[in-house]
């Protein structure tokens, strides 16, 4: 599910304009868990823009997030770098 922030920020961090990407893998049938979930954040991204959409996507910052929690997930991989130029 790709996604790109057009204008908004986490507390006083701005992240306008950075696109991420969930990437979900399911053996199964969704409902049966044991997800792999993975985070593509754009490579522009500073340290504290990605811990903040880490945050969002997780449902760390207000509890709803877009899978990437572990609720369904068996493993969850660290955020990645995606370059506009790949």
């Amino acid at each position: 599910m790709a996604m790109q922030i057009e204008r908004g920020s986490f507390g006083s961090i701005s992240l306008d304009g950075i696109p991420f990407v969930v990437v979900v893998y399911t053996p199964e049938e969704m409902g049966k868990g044991n997800w792999s979930v993975g985070l593509i954040i754009d490579e522009r991204a500073s340290a504290e823009q990605r811990d903040a959409i880490t945050a969002i996507a997780s449902g760390q910052a207000d509890g709803a997030g877009l899978g990437v929690d572990g609720s369904f997930s068996a493993s969850t991989r660290q955020p990645s770098a995606l370059s506009a130029a790949a």
